[in-house]
């Protein structure tokens, strides 16, 4: 979506601090050189009671006091927490769970309006559904590799209402995954949002749970996929991508090979009071314009 001059997300920069949390927003306006294996529609009217978890899973909250206890939001600015975001989501009791970072999303977009949303590798759908309630979206669409995890967010969606929600299982690597998902859009998407996995196949010590596996380490597509498929279906949209602050330049390296440019950063600082909230996960904004990755050497 174009910007206008007034945007206060045009600012060169901005931040806020609260005791607990620090982000900051670095922003810049320089102009600079499928296999689809299941589709789910689902179209909710009304809010339903409640989530109902199996033995296996537990409801997540999504609430700004999961983080910092939530000061960081009071201090914002924002206004109220969306009361449609008080149904949570389904995740497993074994197995990955989405990471408190994740609900600075709002921050991180603001005043910003979107029909069309996507969320890639969405998981248990923390990012979807926050995205699709803050951003008033009409129609979106999470896609996600792990059968699991599809049919979890499928029942989890049951709890919301306001959006028209699709869940495709699918490779997102696959360029008829991504023909799917424009189809389901019916044009391009207005706002795409990832969490895509931090660590190469093999990195470390790798958990034996394999939601756990596949939702940190690239063993089935890394932070390059991602954004190749952002920039797919959303050419002129906003891709956001929440990423460890430590390799965040792996990120704007790939970006800049797949042709898109940094547009924007906002850092959330670590919590554990011996790093002094020194940045641990950062939201990166790309574009077709903005910062330009650079090789020297």
């Amino acid at each position: 979506m174009p910007r206008s001059p007034e945007d206060p997300r045009n600012d060169l920069t901005s931040h806020f601090a609260s005791e607990k949390l620090l982000m900051l927003s670095l922003r810049s306006n320089l102009s600079t050189t499928v296999r689809i294996i299941v589709g789910v529609s689902l179209t909710r009217k009304s809010l339903s009671a409640g989530l109902a978890p199996e033995a296996h899973e537990v409801v997540s909250a999504l609430a700004p006091q999961r983080l910092a206890g939530g000061a960081w939001w009071d201090d914002c600015g924002l206004g109220p927490w969306p009361a449609a975001l008080e149904a949570g989501i389904l995740e497993p009791r074994r197995g990955y769970r989405f990471s408190p970072e994740n609900l600075t999303l709002p921050v991180v977009l603001g005043e910003t309006k979107a029909e069309r949303v996507v969320d890639l590798g969405t998981g248990s759908g923390s990012l979807l559904v926050l995205a699709s309630v803050w951003s008033e979206a009409r129609l979106s669409v999470g896609v996600e590799l792990q059968p699991d995890a599809v049919k979890r967010l499928e029942r989890t969606l049951e709890g919301y209402s306001g959006f028209e929600g699709h869940v495709v299982e699918a490779d997102l690597r696959e360029p008829a995954s991504m023909d799917v998902v424009r189809g389901l859009l019916g044009g391009d998407a207005d706002l795409v949002v990832m969490n895509p996995p931090f660590f190469p196949s093999g990195w470390g010590r790798p958990s034996k749970n394999a939601s756990k596996r596949l939702s940190t380490h690239a063993e089935r597509g890394d932070v390059r996929d991602f954004l190749l498929a952002a920039k797919t279906l959303a050419p002129r949209g906003r891709i956001l991508v929440v990423y460890d602050a430590g390799r965040m330049a792996e990120a704007v390296v790939a970006a800049e090979d797949v042709g898109l440019g940094l547009e924007g950063v906002w850092w959330v600082g670590d919590q554990r009071p011996e790093k002094d909230k020194a940045p641990f996960r950062v939201w990166l904004e790309f574009g077709g314009s903005g910062l330009r990755a650079v090789s020297i050497a």
